[in-house]
């Protein structure tokens, strides 16, 4: 399969556009301890791992794919002519 299910850091967090939800897209970490828990919760749950990792794969190739690059190249050349 592909795609990861991913557990972040608030710095981490900064990264992803805002169209990522906390507990859908991925798992918050604000500690050590919730950091662990949260990756054990990903290994230890199946339907949960798979869950967080489909739907982020989709929001990735949205709006981090090849194609939504191309798209937005386009889009701001086209605004400039």
């Amino acid at each position: 399969r592909d795609g990861r299910a991913v557990v972040t850091t608030p710095v981490g967090k900064r990264g992803l556009c805002p169209a990522f939800q906390e507990g859908v897209d991925y798992l918050p970490a604000n500690s050590d301890e919730e950091f662990a828990q949260n990756v054990t919760r990903l290994l230890t749950n199946v339907e949960l791992n798979e869950m967080i990792c489909e739907s982020a794969l989709k929001k990735v190739q949205l709006y981090y794919s090849e194609e939504a690059f191309n798209e937005i190249v386009s889009l701001t050349l086209c605004s400039m002519s």
